[in-house]
């Protein structure tokens, strides 16, 4: 939304940004995105803290390095396969809540906007892997 306020000042500040929308839109769309947000966290925690520990007890237990060494090369690693993980989510979420346009709807005034699994998909048929 900040990049579309560039052009043609729609918004004062972030305060009359934020009760705009929710006036035109309802108090839901302050929360678009935090369910795939949430469960991208999840993921990404997830794996991290799984790799991390798998990776310290093996270089611990099978590799004579000093336990400081152990533990950056184990964050470092975790940290890579976590975000490799969760990038995908990450991606349809800056979609979902930065680049889609709200789309009026007949009844009220009120919007809708794609559901997470119509972005995913819609950027698999775009962009391919490579976007994710």
């Amino acid at each position: 939304m900040q990049l579309k306020n560039i052009s043609k000042k729609r918004y004062r500040n972030s305060l009359h940004c934020a009760s705009t929308l929710w006036r035109s839109n309802g108090p839901r769309v302050l929360y678009t995105g935090l369910g795939v947000n949430t469960v991208g966290e999840i993921v990404f925690l997830g794996t991290y803290f799984y790799c991390y520990e798998g990776l310290l007890e093996f270089f611990l237990l099978h590799q004579n390095v000093s336990y400081q060494i152990v533990i950056l090369i184990a964050g470092g690693m975790a940290g890579s396969l976590g975000w490799l993980c969760s990038v995908p989510l990450h991606n349809v979420r800056r979609v979902q809540v930065q680049e889609q346009v709200i789309l009026p709807t007949n009844n009220n005034n009120k919007t809708i906007q794609q559901k997470t699994f119509a972005i995913a998909k819609s950027l698999w048929k775009q962009k391919g892997f490579v976007h994710y």
